[in-house]
């Protein structure tokens, strides 16, 4: 049976995660542990290799993922960008907003607004809200460094299903031409959101506006906008 994208994008994230944990190991380990063919484990670590998470030498899948680390957000950035968000969501009554390190405080501050559907994928600080406008997509537990989010086929359904004016999207990179993040999951569940909204705004928190991430998000058109403080 054919594996779904968000399959492949899961099979692809927890090939990731062996890799990073065991920092070095062959092929034949690879194809034991994921019983899966050869060819579907070459075509994931040439993604990988191109994206220098990894290197391959002699046999030997060698992980160099750590070189990288998604940059903090500093507090007076966050806030700011935060307000930012706050000032233009207030225009719309419905949003995607997207998993990064301030959404769940995001989120709580959003879910005063009674007029505003908030639909996310980010893990909420505070499991109290019980908002009916606030609408938390489900699927498994996905952890980044320094945040966490829903991944999976089930945000991915339940984001077809549903429509926003607009979406709020947190990047790691960001250049003249298209949006980035670093994982590969993250990236299609942003994608969809994009795809589905009339507009949407991009921040990255860091002023990184020349850096680009592994994955791309989407290109900038004239229906992307950047949220600069």
């Amino acid at each position: 049976m054919k594996n779904s994208l968000g399959n492949v994008y899961q099979r692809r994230n927890d090939e990731l995660e062996y890799l990073k944990m065991h920092k070095k190991c062959s092929i034949a380990q690879l194809l034991d542990h994921f019983k899966v063919s050869s060819t579907t484990m070459n075509r994931d670590l040439a993604l990988l290799v191109k994206k220098q998470y990894i290197l391959r030498e002699y046999g030997q899948i060698i992980w160099v993922g750590d070189l990288y680390q998604e940059p903090e957000i500093l507090n007076l950035s966050a806030q700011k960008y935060q307000n930012r968000i706050v000032e233009l969501a207030k225009n719309y009554r419905s949003i995607f907003v997207n998993a990064s390190p301030i959404a769940a405080e995001l989120i709580e501050t959003l879910s005063q607004f009674t007029e505003l559907k908030v639909i996310t994928n980010c893990v909420p600080n505070d499991h109290s809200i019980n908002s009916a406008q606030i609408v938390y997509l489900g699927g498994y537990l996905h952890k980044n460094h320094n945040y966490s989010f829903f991944a999976g086929d089930l945000v991915l359904k339940n984001l077809k299903l549903m429509s926003a004016e607009a979406s709020f999207i947190y990047a790691t990179g960001i250049t003249e031409k298209m949006f980035t993040t670093q994982t590969l999951e993250q990236s299609l569940i942003d994608r969809t959101m994009v795809e589905n909204t009339e507009v949407s705004y991009f921040w990255d928190g860091n002023f990184t506006i020349k850096n680009r991430g592994n994955f791309m998000i989407s290109k900038r058109t004239t229906n992307t906008q950047v949220i600069g403080l």
